[in-house]
């Protein structure tokens, strides 16, 4: 059965969570100047662990319930794929202007059904195919490839797009098994590790 959608909350959830991640994406630009990537990537996942930890201290359940889980295989995926997946789009930030790798990371809705093809062996719609084609056609315009090369720092946030595909379909499975604070708590020590 599919889950009721309110899109009177959904929608300025949404907005306001693109507002945010556009600031991330200005901030890390600004940022990349004068710290590493890695001690980027650091920050963004231990600030998240820091407020995890408290949202779950304040909870009435034990944080020991939170860390219980059977689906070890999807939580590596999801970790590493998704920590891979913000190294990618911070790197590509900092080789590449803001809007080419901000467009290039958020390619990953494209990446999706083709990771669930490949790994999970759903068929792909007949109609989806064209919608795809033209979002890989768009994208090739962005890679600009002039004189028979490509920009090879393109192909960072790219890549970081394919790993944040494969690490949602990954938080599709676990959320059959696991609640979103496990799925979360993984994912933050993956990063801040």
């Amino acid at each position: 059965m599919k889950p009721h959608i309110n899109l009177k909350k959904l929608i300025p959830i949404m907005l306001l969570a693109d507002l945010m991640i556009a600031l991330q994406g200005a901030s890390v630009k600004l940022a990349a100047e004068y710290f590493s990537s890695n001690f980027l990537v650091f920050i963004r996942f231990g600030l998240n662990l820091v407020f995890l930890l408290v949202w779950l201290g304040c909870n009435r359940k034990p944080i020991k319930h939170t860390f219980y889980t059977t689906a070890w295989k999807y939580h590596a995926i999801r970790s590493l794929g998704g920590v891979g997946a913000i190294y990618g789009c911070y790197l590509g930030l900092v080789y590449l202007p803001i809007s080419p790798a901000t467009l290039l990371f958020f390619s990953f809705p494209v990446f999706t059904p083709l990771v669930t093809r490949i790994w999970l062996k759903i068929e792909i719609q007949p109609r989806l195919w064209w919608g795809l084609g033209m979002t890989f056609l768009g994208l090739v315009f962005v890679l600009k490839p002039g004189a028979g090369v490509f920009d090879f720092h393109a192909f960072i946030p790219l890549a970081g797009a394919v790993l944040a595909a494969t690490a949602g379909v990954a938080v599709r499975k676990l959320h059959y098994t696991d609640s979103t604070n496990t799925i979360l708590l993984y994912f933050f020590m993956t990063g801040v590790g």
